[in-house]
């Protein structure tokens, strides 16, 4: 059975000073005190980095998640990796869950279905809809985990400014067995409040359409900004203050 102290988690932030305190805790304590949490930032400027600090280490790089993903990925020590979204929290059945479907070796990555910090009609329907297996309802907002030789072997996340998440699940599903985990991790619903739920899920149904008709990302990204989203700046940071160098991006 797979052990927790070979998990590397993975947090890319940006301007997620609001969550990034609360996010860590609860990884602390579902997975525990020892477990590897690596929070890349991609040029934050609020107190996102500040707030930070209890993570294993912090990372600067280029903005996109797809970037930030990779950089941690190049720094983890786990055989195993989860990304995990900055505004996501683990339910306390997560652990156990984890170990149990990583037990079994021909699961190479798995995810888990998600629920909303806040009430309403479609975003509950929206969160029924994750616990489907059907690949069009699961993001990266599920705490997507996959065993690292997998990850390389697939060639890591495409560093695209969309759907970095449904290409790297896309490519995972061809070469191994991925599972959908029972209990839901919860997530922010702040994107949805902002622009309105209808008008959101619409917004998102109509992007990934056109994605899986072969449209560029990079044409897409322009009808979609995530909130916060802005330049980042290059570099990198260690946790500890007295320690930092510049780690160069993989292409």
């Amino acid at each position: 059975m797979t052990k927790l102290s070979s998990l590397s988690v993975i947090i890319p932030t940006l301007n997620e000073e609001r969550y990034i305190c609360e996010v860590l805790s609860n990884v602390r304590c579902e997975l525990g005190e020892d477990t590897q949490i690596i929070v890349v930032d991609g040029g934050s400027r609020d107190r996102t980095i500040a707030n930070a600090g209890t993570a294993t280490l912090i990372l600067e790089g280029a903005a996109g998640r797809g970037k930030q993903m990779n950089l941690g990925a190049a720094h983890a020590s786990g055989d195993v990796l989860l990304f995990l979204h900055a505004d996501t929290q683990l339910p306390p059945s997560y652990r156990s869950e984890l170990v149990a479907a990583l037990s079994n070796s021909s699961v190479i990555a798995g995810y888990s279905p998600i629920c909303f910090d806040h009430p309403g009609f479609m975003l509950r329907l929206y969160s029924r809809m994750s616990r489907l297996t059907f690949r069009l309802f699961h993001y990266g907002d599920g705490a997507v985990f996959v065993r690292r030789a997998a990850f390389q072997r697939i060639g890591r996340y495409r560093e695209i400014p969309l759907f970095e998440d449904l290409d790297l699940l896309s490519r995972l599903r061809r070469t191994g067995n991925i599972v959908l985990l029972s209990s839901p991790v919860q997530t922010s619903a702040r994107r949805f409040l902002q622009r309105g739920v209808v008008v959101n899920q619409l917004t998102n149904v109509l992007l990934v359409m056109l994605y899986i008709m072969g449209l560029s990302p990079h044409v897409l990204s322009r009808w979609y900004s995530p909130p916060g989203a802005e330049s980042g700046r290059a570099g990198s940071k260690s946790a500890n203050p007295a320690i930092s160098s510049s780690i160069p991006e993989k292409g």
